[in-house]
């Protein structure tokens, strides 16, 4: 009975207690856990390049905080006509870098305004680093006739006051 019964602790014992550990790979060293620690991606150090046309995939095993906010590609200002219908708009935030030659993205926009006639806006000089030289004009209610043909004249002393908004992106 016995023997029965050392036979049946044999086969019913826990497999835990059978389990003989035995590592494959000796234990890590100080060389081996500054090997691994080094492959691991780290947070930037540095703004990383602005968007561009195109992107790149990049090689670096670093990677962006979560508080990390991107350099600016396009720059956005405004200003408000004088008398003359004129205005310098200067670019929010910070102006473009030096080198660089800004390119407007469409036409000075005459934003606050409830007026019942065209208002045309042209980039009276071409953009610096710092902003760009605007004129605005406003069609008047009077029509002039010239050899038969009707022409309804401009006029910018009616748009004293009124906000004018432009954008513009960094030339390649």
């Amino acid at each position: 009975m016995r023997s029965l019964l050392l036979l049946s602790a044999l086969a019913f014992a826990s497999p835990a207690l059978a389990q003989t550990v035995s590592p494959l790979q000796p234990p890590a060293t100080a060389a081996d856990i500054a090997t691994i620690q080094a492959a691991i991606p780290q947070p930037a150090t540095t703004v990383g390049n602005p968007e561009a046309v195109g992107g790149q995939v990049g090689s670096s095993m670093r990677y962006k905080r979560e508080d990390w906010v991107p350099p600016r590609i396009s720059r956005t200002g405004s200003c408000v006509l004088n008398a003359l219908g004129t205005c310098t708009a200067t670019w929010s935030g910070s102006p473009f870098p030096a080198g660089t030659t800004p390119v407007m993205l469409g036409d000075p926009v005459a934003t606050n305004t409830a007026a019942t006639f065209p208002i045309s806006c042209n980039v009276t000089a071409a953009p610096t680093l710092t902003g760009v030289a605007v004129k605005c004009w406003q069609g008047q209610s009077s029509l002039v006739s010239i050899l038969g043909a009707t022409v309804l004249p401009f006029n910018a002393t009616l748009l004293s006051g009124v906000t004018v908004t432009v954008s513009a992106f960094p030339g390649t």
